[in-house]
């Protein structure tokens, strides 16, 4: 079943496009420590299938739902149609992807799972104005408080509006994935909840360090979020 939820999503506007972003190494080297446990009277983390989807499809407008192929950010129009994103830069990012994911128990999957439990990435060669936002958005993902983390949900993010550069993809989509988790963005510049996303040097692994939320208040209580162990206490140390 699909979560009801609203959705959050960067603009290119905010964040820096267009040179200068890219610029951490594939992989980030060795995943980061993940040796962390949950404080005790956090609720219960829960493995996740991650299917990011570079193969196209159509998408209905509905209650965001993986398994149905519908989604709650279209604007405008009633669906969408995603061509295949075949950028050279492809199989370099879902490595980074891996190795970023790696501390964590997400199961990339290599075929769409189909009405079974898992969260969509859609990677699309187009722009956000295929689903009837303003140009210049980076990427759209539902958000909530859910815990231990949204499930059956799909998210997008365009590439090509920032440097379709391997190591941008992968901190999308990373990023997406702590955004699913509750995790808020930060103003730090090196974690991959970093609100300046595509700048120079920015983005990376999920760190074990206490950093304070972009905005002053994080989205799902407190000031400050650790992001490592956040995506352990939501998706638990593999």
């Amino acid at each position: 079943m699909g979560v009801a939820a609203s959705w959050r999503f960067l603009l290119c506007g905010v964040v820096a496009c267009g040179g200068g972003g890219g610029d951490n190494p594939p992989g980030d080297g060795n995943p980061p420590p993940h040796d962390t446990t949950p404080p005790g009277d956090a609720p219960p983390c829960a493995p996740a299938t991650l299917f990011i989807v570079s193969g196209g499809g159509t998408y209905t407008a509905g209650t965001n739902d993986a398994g149905a192929n519908t989604i709650d950010f279209l604007s405008g129009k009633n669906t969408v149609t995603f061509a295949p994103y075949t950028a050279i830069t492809l199989s370099t990012a879902l490595d980074c992807i891996g190795v970023r994911l790696a501390p964590f128990q997400i199961t990339l999957a290599d075929v769409d799972p189909g009405t079974a439990d898992h969260i969509e990435i859609v990677l699309s060669p187009g722009d956000s104005k295929e689903v009837g936002l303003a140009a210049g958005v980076i990427s759209v993902t539902p958000v909530s408080c859910q815990a231990p983390h949204q499930n059956n949900v799909v998210a997008a993010a365009w590439p090509q509006t920032g440097n379709d550069d391997a190591n941008e993809t992968c901190d999308m989509v990373t990023q997406i994935v702590g955004q699913l988790a509750g995790l808020d963005f930060t103003s730090e510049c090196n974690d991959a909840m970093a609100f300046n996303i595509l700048g120079a040097g920015c983005g990376g692994a999920f760190t074990d360090t206490g950093q304070a939320c972009n905005s002053g208040t994080c989205r799902c209580g407190g000031t400050t979020q650790n992001s490592l162990q956040g995506m352990v206490a939501s998706y638990c140390a593999r």
